[in-house]
């Protein structure tokens, strides 16, 4: 009766996690610079115009902190910086699509929560990680723009490396190898997680489901 007791909870626990998670958990640390906070996400329609990998997901929201000890950057995540939309088009055209800051830094606002970002940048030769080198654009309390970004499989390194950037209104602070020259990476490279946060509703479902099989069981344990 154990044993059928922990098959069914197993069975329970399994059904709850393939729910489909539209918010993440994230932290990066790296450089100088940390980061962690939540990304709220939405699918992307595998026929969309420019999104070609599978899986795809847009970000449709950002919070948390962002902080940079190499220039003293330090303060809350307050939203993408005008974000990019590959379901409703807002400033991406076909000659340029994607959307950079006033001080030159790139972003889709793409998330591959199966780590596998496509080379989608014209020149660029390296891919996988949960963004792709173009990555996700955010303000930070102060007039600053925070960046994740992945720079892919990049040759010499173990798995794939992610990096952060940042920058003012006007000029990029912290963003080594901005150009994106051969052979060491764009931005300052560290480390990068990210975890589904299941949704409510299954959690709901995962309790209650839990609790008729206690009760089931209760019930069973105690016939003669």
């Amino acid at each position: 009766m154990i044993r059928t007791f922990s098959f069914s909870v197993l069975t329970v626990l399994a059904i709850a996690g393939l729910a489909s998670a539209d918010t993440y958990n994230f932290s990066f640390s790296g450089g100088g610079i940390t980061s962690s906070g939540t990304l709220t996400v939405v699918p992307v329609p595998d026929n969309t115009s420019g999104v070609s990998t599978p899986g795809t997901y847009e970000i449709t929201g950002i919070t948390g902190t962002f902080a940079d000890s190499n220039d003293g950057i330090s303060g809350a995540i307050t939203g993408l910086y005008t974000p990019l939309s590959y379901i409703t088009p807002l400033t991406e055209t076909l000659a340029v699509p994607v959307g950079f800051t006033t001080a030159g830094l790139s972003y889709d606002d793409l998330f591959f929560a199966a780590g596998n970002s496509p080379a989608d940048c014209p020149g660029y030769p390296f891919s996988g990680g949960d963004f792709d080198i173009l990555g996700v654009a955010f303000n930070v309390t102060g007039g600053y723009v925070g960046e994740l970004f992945n720079d892919g499989n990049y040759p010499g390194f173990s798995g794939t490396v992610y990096a952060a950037a940042d920058a003012n209104s006007t000029t990029e602070l912290d963003n080594p190898n901005s150009s994106g020259a051969l052979p060491i990476p764009t931005g300052v490279v560290g480390t990068f997680t990210a975890a589904a946060v299941p949704e409510p509703g299954y959690l709901l479902l995962l309790a209650g489901g839990l609790g008729v099989l206690a009760i089931r069981f209760a019930g069973r344990a105690h016939k003669p």
